[in-house]
Formats: C-alpha cells, sequence, structure tokens
C-alpha cells in the first residue's frame, strides 16, 4: 500500500510539471521563432534614416480569438536597459491609436541578455477578451533597441495588399505593426507631431513581419 502511494504521489507530480510546461513554455512569438529555423531577426537596418534617432514605441496590433490570461510581458530587445511594455485595448479597427483608447498594462522590463527573450511575470493575471482588439507595445528611447522580424515565403497569405498580415499563431492573430514617436523636451519625452497630427499609426510591409518585438505568455481562459 505505501509503495502505491508513492507511486501515485510520483504521477500526481509529473502529471503537474506537465501541464505547467505545455500551458506555457514560451512566449507567443519566442514559441513562434524557435519552431522556425528560417525566420530571421536583425537590428533594425535602415541606419541612415532621420527617425531612427527619435524615441519610439513599437509593437504590433493583435486580437485574440478566444479568452485569454496575460501571465507575463517581455520581449527580445538589441540592447540591455529598461523598457516600458503596454497592452492598449482598441477600438480603432487596426488604425490609428487614440488618446483616449485604455492602457489596460503597465510593466517595467528590465532586459539583462540581448540575445533571448526575457519576461517580468504578472502579479495578477490579465483577462483579455476574445475578439476584441489590443496593441502590445514598448517604449524605447531609441531605435537602438529594435529588432525585425523576416518571415520567409511560406508565412505569405492570400491577400495580395497584406502579404504576411495578418498572421495566425496558434489562437491569437497578428494584425499590423503599431509605431508612434516621440520627442525629448526638457528631460520628458512628449508625443511627435506631422502637420498638426499625432505621428503614429499602424502599417503592413510586404517583407517586413515585426520591427520591435515585445512579447508576452498566456494561457487560455
Amino acid at each position: 500500500m505505501k509503495k502505491l502511494c508513492i507511486l501515485l504521489l510520483i504521477l500526481v507530480t509529473s502529471c503537474n510539471n506537465t501541464d505547467e510546461q505545455i500551458l506555457e513554455p514560451h512566449g507567443m512569438l519566442e514559441g513562434l521563432f524557435l519552431e522556425d529555423s528560417e525566420i530571421v531577426i536583425e537590428p533594425i537596418n535602415e541606419l541612415n534614416s532621420d527617425y531612427l534617432h527619435k524615441a519610439t514605441k513599437r509593437g504590433f496590433y493583435f486580437k485574440p480569438h478566444v479568452d485569454i490570461e496575460i501571465t507575463a510581458v517581455g520581449g527580445r530587445m538589441a540592447t540591455a536597459g529598461n523598457y516600458e511594455i503596454e497592452i492598449i485595448e482598441s477600438y480603432s479597427d487596426w488604425g490609428l491609436l487614440h488618446e483616449t483608447e485604455p492602457i489596460v498594462l503597465s510593466k517595467k522590463l528590465n532586459v539583462t541578455n540581448e540575445s533571448v527573450f526575457q519576461y517580468v511575470e504578472l502579479e495578477n493575471n490579465l483577462l483579455l477578451k476574445a475578439n476584441q482588439q489590443y496593441v502590445l507595445k514598448y517604449f524605447s528611447e531609441n531605435h537602438e533597441s529594435v529588432f525585425d522580424v523576416i518571415l520567409p515565403n511560406h508565412y505569405q497569405n492570400s491577400t495580395p495588399q497584406s502579404y504576411l498580415h495578418p498572421q495566425m499563431i496558434t489562437n491569437i492573430q497578428i494584425g499590423m505593426m503599431y509605431y508612434s514617436y516621440y520627442n525629448e523636451v526638457d528631460g520628458e519625452f512628449e508625443f511627435d507631431t506631422f502637420e498638426g497630427k499625432l505621428n503614429a499609426g499602424a502599417y503592413i510591409d510586404d517583407t517586413l513581419f515585426l520591427r520591435g518585438i515585445p512579447d508576452f505568455k498566456y494561457r487560455m481562459k
């Protein structure tokens, strides 16, 4: 009887450990990149562009197709340092973010290793609703932190104008890239404007999948 109890305890412990690994072994993007060695991650390569010297928020629009709980946020950055990561609940239909759209998460991440994804766990999981649009983005004082992600041709979808967007990763739809620019004034960063409009938006590229790689870990609700 004693041996049977020990065996049952080992089995239960083994199942619990396996469940935890299945639920969230990696971040959403991290898992995709580990599965496909043909995906290229490289430092931003337009070094002669004036905007590369501006402070920026970089990320992407996404929609979960099921209710999910975010358990950690992070990403991979090309330079070590502290980064602010945000999730925005957006109603702009894959377009410009409005200043009034709510920030549902803001978290600081300390990046110490540029060659791997790093994450900070949430004290309380964040519920994101199925088919609701969100933006995941991070702030950097310059573009030196930004990695580009280039997908191989087999990710091409059936819409010529979109090419790589939208892209489904398990049950998360990546809609398109997000960007915004900031100017430093007296030690503070202010939204950049262009001809009286906020210098921010979303864009699709026929070869580039992401510019900046924030990420999150999640489990289905």
